[in-house]
């Protein structure tokens, strides 16, 4: 199969608009008419992009440490589990507090 001549046209519209980042999709289309490049093509390339530099934002805070509930027979070490985040000093505090009140 014979090569492909000139340049990628998706690789052409990402450049443009890298350096035209307040150009619309129809000022794309003007500037790169000569290479006959489509708006399907343009909007194809926009919307992967966009949606690339949207799934990298969404990093957020951390998922907390699961934490089981009372009557689960195992409160005592998960809760020590969740409180060693608070530090060591503060976890040994915390869990002599409610051996404390389980008595």
């Amino acid at each position: 199969m014979a090569k492909k001549k000139g340049p990628n046209k998706s690789e052409l519209i990402r450049k443009h608009m890298e350096a035209n980042p307040d150009h619309m999709p129809a000022d794309i289309y003007a500037a790169l008419k000569p290479h006959k490049v489509s708006m399907a093509l343009i909007s194809h390339v926009r919307s992967k992009d966009k949606a690339k530099k949207s799934s990298k934002k969404k990093v957020g805070r951390p998922k907390a440490a699961a934490t089981h509930h009372a009557g689960n027979g195992h409160g005592g070490v998960d809760f020590l589990h969740a409180a060693l985040g608070l530090g060591l000093d503060k976890a040994i505090e915390l869990l002599q507090k409610v051996k404390a009140a389980v008595k």
